[in-house]
């Protein structure tokens, strides 16, 4: 191959304008390829904020909470004989006091297994705070809150 000729075709592959993709294996096996476009992904469907995990079910089939406004006794003592006795809002209402130590001492272990509990009851809120908190725990409080939970589970069936 004569010199002029690879400076000529070093002239024109650096007149070529930058490729905006790794083109590799096009400029290997001859073929163009297209140009990457944003428009030609398709669309993400849309997901719900509740549809994760085994707990999760259809916005219309889960219970609506009772608002603040309804609740009797929202003293620690009325919470616990409410939850003991099933109450799924009162249960995540005890697990919030328990997360943020307002009346009672901060217990995380505590605060997940009244969570689950009022989760597996299906009480909306609780089914996406019971996700957050236990992304957060060491398995030791993962194996104490299970504990925790099979304790509470017979209180509030021999309640009903």
């Amino acid at each position: 191959m004569k010199r002029s000729t690879v400076i000529a075709s070093l002239l024109v592959f650096a007149a070529a304008p930058a490729p905006a993709q790794d083109d590799t294996a096009a400029r290997m096996s001859g073929r163009a390829l297209a140009p990457l476009s944003t428009r030609a992904m398709p669309a993400a469907p849309p997901v719900h904020k509740l549809s994760i995990g085994p707990l999760s079910g259809p916005a219309e089939d889960a219970p609506v909470a009772a608002p603040e406004s309804t609740v009797v006794d929202a003293s620690v003592e009325g919470l616990a004989r409410r939850a003991n006795a099933g109450d799924a809002d009162a249960n995540y209402r005890l697990g919030l006091r328990h997360l943020a130590g307002e009346g009672v001492t901060r217990d995380f272990v505590e605060a997940f297994a009244r969570i689950r509990l009022a989760a597996e009851s299906g009480h909306p809120r609780a089914i996406s705070l019971f996700y957050a908190i236990g992304a957060r725990l060491t398995a030791e409080e993962h194996g104490k809150a299970y504990l925790r939970t099979q304790q509470l589970r017979p209180l509030s069936r021999a309640a009903r």
